[in-house]
């Protein structure tokens, strides 16, 4: 279906490109309406439906597998560059890079009710830290929430992307496996590009690993890689992870089975 729906979509362009040029000899010699373009218009019809059947059926789905796509293919953890051992210091160290980048910045933020140790904010971008002894999906999801909240209801944004890292000593399985996710919200038509996304990322200082969505190429990846890392892209390879993670493993044996009936 995407490939028909690219067809009509490219046939059409041709025809119309062609049309405008050839239109006034047509007119001339033919009169006001030629068969060219009642053909014209059918065509455009046809490719007005197909695009439609695409987008309602098929798009979600699509979108869905390539974020699991991106969750599958990704290497499992990142090393921080950090030499930081506590969470204090930690904080401390992100606290400094973000204030000598440009960002407008405070300490102990209290956001509908939730403790934010950093709050970092540009134009279109939104850095939030939380230092946590050990991190499970509750917190992710609550910290989140929270963050994209902050920038929708009180900072009155409509457009960027933020960042919530979680610095903590331990982290469990059930928070390692949202790392990989994230949270957009549409605040406009989707042509105009107005979206809100909030990207989680943890810092485990146990063991030096920082688990985030690392292959999906973004302003919050930058911003990831820049400030709870301390390190800049391209990652080079000391820093990546060689280990899949279990959840990784178990989303691709789930995906064999995927039929799309669910969209």
């Amino acid at each position: 279906m995407k490939k028909l729906r690219n067809a009509f979509v490219i046939i059409s362009a041709v025809v119309i490109l062609i049309y405008i040029a050839v239109e006034p000899a047509l007119l001339k010699q033919l009169g006001a309406v030629t068969p060219f373009q009642l053909g014209l218009f059918a065509l455009v019809l046809v490719t007005l439906a197909v695009v439609f059947i695409y987008e309602s059926k098929y798009a979600k789905a699509e979108a869905y597998l390539d974020d699991n796509d991106y969750k599958i293919s990704d290497a499992g953890y990142y090393f921080t560059a950090r030499c930081e051992k506590t969470l204090d210091e930690y904080v401390d160290a992100v606290y400094s890079d973000l204030a000598d980048n440009g960002y407008k910045i405070a300490k102990e933020q209290e956001i509908f009710e939730l403790h934010f140790d950093v709050v970092a904010v540009k134009p279109k971008e939104f850095f939030y830290a939380v230092k946590l002894d050990a991190t499970d999906s509750n917190d992710v999801t609550a910290y989140v929430d929270a963050a994209v909240n902050d920038i929708t209801a009180n900072r009155m944004k409509r457009k960027g992307e933020g960042v919530v890292l979680f610095i903590c000593n331990k982290a469990d399985e059930s928070a390692i496996a949202l790392s990989k996710n994230y949270t957009r919200l549409i605040t406009g038509a989707r042509r105009n590009g107005n979206n809100v996304t909030v990207y989680p990322a943890i810092a485990e200082l146990s063991s030096g690993r920082v688990y985030f969505l690392g292959n999906y190429v973004s302003r919050a990846q930058k911003m990831i890689v820049n400030y709870a890392m301390n390190c800049d892209l391209p990652i080079k390879e000391q820093y990546i992870g060689k280990e899949r993670l279990l959840f990784q493993t178990a989303l691709k044996e789930k995906m064999k089975d995927f039929d799309g009936k669910a969209f």
